[in-house]
């Protein structure tokens, strides 16, 4: 729970202590019934949030278990319901092949949550997929945008040694930051949507998207993205990274293809989330019992650490691996920064097309 007192405590009408952490997601059923979901136990509302069932299992009509980490919940067309979670071959044995072979896959209910179908798999074989808590969107077409990432590189930590804790190398120090173990990997993120309710997946057709810092092959990781829509068939995407600030990238085709990821104004080197304009009840767990629908991208954004522990810091900006914790490299410079807010939402602008390339100068 945050040392940080509320500012408006007032407004508080239930807080439940859970332990959900990076597991949580809720749809709203019918009047005020919600069906909160982390992991492979699901939680029965009544009242809007104000109390909860105890945590109960769900199974497929094959008897296997429903749910599992990376849970998204979404309400579907009539009496659906879908479920987002991150799967494992069951040929894998070793803890590297099961890390190697993570994928997300969809369960459907067509009776608000009774009865479950198999899980169909969205993300292919051969490399390992992840997503954030709480991300997949039905938007106003009805398709469904799963918005994911990719990480590669060898587990290892300095002098090829299992690392002692979560941390990072700073000042050729180890030091325990409660946060992401980062250094050693890259990532990138690519967009799945469906257009039959979570029966098949497609992929974004212009490949994963991650920062090029210049046009000499020097990239920079994205990760746990979250999509909002804007406007019919316009997308905003804002994507974790490490060099102190979030970045976002437009799509104006429902999520088939992106622009390429650049820096909004806000400094935040921690994971992000989307706020709820409305709460019904709070849980510590960082998920809130929304009383009304996802978000928009109208609403705000907040930073903040996806771990339990971490401490306040000071942020500054930079190209450093962590602006928690190191100072901006010298001569270091951050690219311009995105428009604000106010011009991000006005649905009049129209989104560039980047696919044309630059526009040409005139001599």
């Amino acid at each position: 729970m945050s040392h940080v007192p509320m500012t408006r405590p007032e407004e508080l009408l239930a807080l439940h202590h859970t332990s959900y952490f990076h597991d949580s997601s809720f749809a709203q059923l019918d009047g005020n019934r919600l069906l909160h979901a982390s992991g492979d136990g699901f939680n029965l509302s009544e009242d809007g949030g104000l109390t909860w069932s105890a945590e109960f299992p769900g199974h497929d009509t094959a008897g296997n278990q429903v749910g599992s980490s990376c849970t998204s919940l979404v309400r579907l067309s009539g009496q659906g319901l879908g479920l987002v979670g991150l799967g494992i071959d069951p040929a894998a044995t070793t803890p590297e092949e099961k890390s190697s072979s993570n994928h997300l896959v969809f369960w459907r209910s067509d009776d608000l949550g009774q009865t479950w179908q198999p899980p169909v798999r969205i993300t292919p074989p051969g490399m390992a997929h992840h997503a954030y808590q709480n991300v997949l969107l039905r938007t106003a077409s009805g398709r469904l945008v799963l918005e994911i990432y990719i990480f590669l590189g060898q587990p290892y930590g300095p002098d090829n040694r299992t690392i002692p804790i979560w941390g990072k190398l700073v000042e050729n120090q180890w030091v325990s930051t409660a946060a992401h173990f980062y250094d050693p990997h890259f990532s990138a993120v690519s967009v799945f949507y469906s257009d039959d309710e979570g029966r098949t997946w497609q992929r974004n057709r212009d490949a994963e998207l991650m920062i090029l810092r210049d046009w000499s092959t020097h990239f920079s990781y994205v990760s746990e993205p979250s999509v909002a829509e804007v406007a019919p068939k316009r997308l905003l995407l804002f994507m974790r990274t490490g060099l102190g600030r979030v970045f976002q990238a437009w799509s104006n085709d429902e999520g088939e293809t992106w622009t390429r990821p650049q820096p909004r104004s806000a400094v935040c080197p921690r994971a992000i989330c989307w706020r709820y304009g409305t709460r019904r009840a709070r849980r510590t767990s960082g998920a809130a019992t929304p009383a009304s629908p996802r978000p928009s991208a109208a609403t705000a954004v907040r930073c903040g650490s996806s771990s339990r522990t971490s401490s306040p810091c000071t942020r500054r900006p930079g190209w450093s691996q962590d602006p928690c914790v190191r100072s901006p490299r010298p001569n270091s410079t951050l690219p311009p920064a995105s428009p604000p807010p106010s011009a991000m939402v006005n649905t009049s602008r129209p989104l560039p097309n980047t696919a044309a390339g630059p526009t040409p100068r005139s001599s």
